[in-house]
């Protein structure tokens, strides 16, 4: 039932944004919800389809967005013995939680995902879905907070990692294409267009199918 798992989460969140509608998503979900027993690794691509569902929630401003969010929280907190992609991924939806939120309680919960994506970095420094977070972390932090001085470093980090520390089906292997992005991001934001240009060639090598490359073109000239 894992096989492929993280293709078809990927790959119904596409769906979501071209239908305008979660059924297909909410379908998988709702299989990872029945699956038995719910060991970590069950739990972990249940987080990630919720956290998919998130990204489309809060693409289309559905006041659903935190009720999802709140359940892949809880989901990763509960699990006992969290390696660093548990880690990585619950900073992540933290991550997105802080987006929900305003004031104290978005900084109280930035800090809670920085300080989950650092112990997935330290538990191990392979995990590019780590770097991806604390960059990703930094990235979206105001300037006036302290934010953007570390995210091109931590994103370089994670872009010399290999998608899978080891080489398993039923593995995360999530992350580069944002990493490509964010580096874009970064690059245009300095105004290195030649550098920006280089990391766009390279996303669409590696993911000439994903459609996110496209507002980039004209940027890059």
């Amino acid at each position: 039932d894992l096989e492929g798992i993280q293709c078809k989460l990927d790959g119904a969140l596409g769906q979501a944004f071209e239908k305008g509608s979660s059924a297909q998503l909410d379908s998988i979900i709702t299989s990872l919800r029945k699956l038995q027993p719910q060991n970590n690794i069950v739990k972990q691509w249940l987080a990630y389809g919720l956290m998919n569902k998130s990204v489309y929630l809060l693409q289309t401003n559905s006041p659903e967005v935190s009720s999802v969010l709140k359940e892949g929280i809880a989901l990763l907190e509960g699990m006992e013995k969290k390696n660093s992609e548990d880690y990585a991924l619950l900073a992540n939806l933290q991550s997105l939680f802080t987006a929900t939120l305003q004031g104290m309680q978005a900084g109280a919960m930035a800090s809670k995902a920085t300080e989950n994506a650092t112990k997935a970095s330290q538990l191990d420094a392979t995990n590019l879905r780590a770097w991806y977070v604390l960059g990703a972390l930094d990235f979206y932090t105001p300037a006036m907070y302290g934010g953007g001085k570390k995210a091109e470093e931590y994103l370089l980090k994670g872009l010399g990692c290999k998608d899978q520390p080891i080489r398993n089906p039923y593995f995360p292997s999530w992350g580069r294409d944002r990493i490509y992005m964010l580096l874009i991001e970064i690059s245009l934001k300095n105004d290195n267009k030649e550098q920006a240009a280089m990391l766009l060639q390279q996303a669409k090598k590696s993911y000439p199918h994903n459609p996110m490359w496209e507002q980039y073109k004209a940027k890059v000239q």
